[in-house]
């Protein structure tokens, strides 16, 4: 989801002060910051709800938890995105951390 909304490949690395992260990292990260917006492809400007978006990001840092018996199912995942009133759990773990060394 991350890639659909970020206009990036997963296949690149983003650092920050002691690792390299992945897109999902990379967007835990900003959501920790209250900057998920961020993430979002500039192509799409103005065009999406913003509301919508950090749901859709929300959801989907969800999906790619670190540990697998925390990330949501297919149903659930479908729930959080077509019901505004399903409230979403708050992500855990950033997911595939790496530790650089200097």
């Amino acid at each position: 989801m991350q890639e659909i909304i970020s206009g990036r490949r997963n296949n690149k690395s983003f650092h920050n002060d002691d690792c390299m992260l992945t897109l999902a990292g990379y967007t835990t990260e900003l959501w920790k910051k209250g900057a998920a917006l961020e993430l979002i492809d500039p192509i799409l400007g103005n065009s999406c709800d913003e509301d919508q978006l950090l749901r859709c990001i929300h959801a989907g840092l969800l999906c790619v938890e670190e540990n697998a018996t925390d990330r949501s199912n297919m149903s659930d995942l479908i729930s959080m995105l077509t019901n505004k009133s399903v409230p979403l759990p708050k992500p855990t773990k950033p997911p595939f951390c790496t530790k650089r060394n200097v």
